[in-house]
């Protein structure tokens, strides 16, 4: 696919989104529905890769919550970043939400409960339809620091520019480089000593 071709799709697709972020303001259900169904999978995905190992039933709420949020402040929408972009920093804002609370309720658990069987939240759930290479890449991945696996996620995953996942991250263009580098190269390190079992 060519550069300009696919400069054009993004530029049909923010200005599509734009209008739609436009009539939800004004709070035309289709609108969000549409709004919705195009980015629902990205929103899911992005979620999915920075919770690792996160439930159906929690992804769910915190996809709800997103786009909760953005029926509210669709009108707040300013086209300083794509709409991509915008959405996904809200979709960060909620998974973060989701994070402290249940860092709380676990560690509250935790206290009440026998500290051995606090389980690993960093686990990857089992999933069956994946193939192996896929498995080995998210499970080495569930093992990074929260901001590399974020910044690999956005960038590798979700095909965000560098400026867009320092964007969603609120993080200098530097920064976001240096973590996509250092996740890069433990990621490269976890899969050799995966491959070497």
């Amino acid at each position: 696919m060519s550069s300009d071709y696919r400069d054009s799709i993004e530029q049909h697709t923010q200005a599509r989104g734009q209008e739609l972020l436009r009539r939800i303001a004004r709070r035309d259900r289709d609108a969000m529905t549409e709004f919705f169904l195009t980015y629902e999978i990205s929103v899911c995905r992005y979620v999915r890769h920075v919770l690792s190992g996160i439930g159906e039933e929690d992804l769910r709420e915190i996809v709800q919550e997103t786009f909760l949020a953005v029926l509210r402040s669709a009108a707040a929408y300013r086209a300083e970043a794509s709409v991509a972009t915008w959405l996904l920093q809200i979709a960060r804002h909620k998974a973060m939400d989701w994070l402290r609370r249940e860092y709380r309720v676990r560690k509250h658990e935790v206290a009440l409960d026998d500290p051995a069987q606090a389980g690993d939240r960093s686990a990857l759930t089992e999933v069956t339809d994946l193939d192996d290479d896929t498995l080995q890449v998210r499970r080495a991945l569930a093992l990074l620091p929260p901001d590399q696996r974020e910044a690999l996620t956005l960038r590798y995953v979700l095909g965000m520019s560098v400026d867009e996942v320092a964007q969603v991250m609120r993080y200098s263009r530097r920064k976001v480089e240096l973590l996509i580098t250092q996740g890069r190269s433990a990621l490269r390190t976890l899969l050799s000593q995966q491959g070497s079992r």
